[in-house]
């Protein structure tokens, strides 16, 4: 019994020893890094633009090229038709435009009781002899005066069921930019019987030439 208790005092050192001679080591943990995250976080904005293909680049830069020229060619189309729409306008209501002086003239003509006593009812106005038209080629001149004030002369031709005639005038801008009338006379067609009508006048003029 003795002999056996010494046996186990002798033993227990040696494993204790050997339990020393490989002490217990802990083994580090790593630590958990997403891939995904790791390797978005990695990637700057200037490098994912750098990683586009080169072919949606161009496309996009072609589409933008595109569309600024058909916005262009729009923008230009609605600016010219405005322009024309505001020439026509301007043309055929304004009372400073050879169509606004002409129908002027005409009102006046058909209107006075001596130029309906002379030329008969049922008045109408023509720009030539043989036009069928009314506002066919207006014969006009317009010009300014040593004081810039515009002048604009006309000839046109009325005919009635009595007679035929032909109708000068010439108006000059005033100091509200309108016109004045200087003069507007009828003269009737038929040589040495022909009559004239002074409708308007002025005393700058004498004889009204065309």
């Amino acid at each position: 019994m003795t002999r056996f208790v010494k046996l186990i005092c002798f033993q227990v050192p040696s494993v204790k020893l050997s339990v020393s001679r490989f002490p217990y080591q802990q083994w580090p943990v790593r630590p958990y890094r997403s891939v995904s995250s790791a390797s978005n976080s990695s990637v700057t904005p200037s490098e994912k633009r750098e990683n586009l293909p080169l072919a949606s680049v161009t496309e996009k830069v072609k589409q933008t090229t595109k569309d600024v020229g058909y916005f262009t060619v729009v923008l230009g189309g609605f600016v010219l038709t405005g322009t024309i729409l505001y020439a026509i306008i301007h043309e055929l209501f304004s009372s400073r435009s050879p169509n606004g002086v002409y129908d002027d003239a005409f009102r006046i003509c058909k209107t006075d009781s001596r130029v309906l006593d002379c030329f008969g009812s049922s008045l109408k106005a023509r720009t030539s002899p043989d036009s069928r038209r009314r506002r066919q080629n207006i014969a006009y001149d317009s010009w300014h005066d040593d004081k810039s004030r515009l002048h604009m002369a006309m000839k046109f031709y009325i005919k009635g069921n009595l007679a035929s005639g032909v109708v000068y005038l010439e108006v000059v801008e005033n100091e509200s930019k309108e016109f004045d009338y200087r003069y507007l006379i009828v003269e009737t067609e038929g040589g040495f019987s022909k009559k004239q009508i002074i409708l308007r006048s002025s005393s700058e003029v004498d004889n009204p030439n065309l």
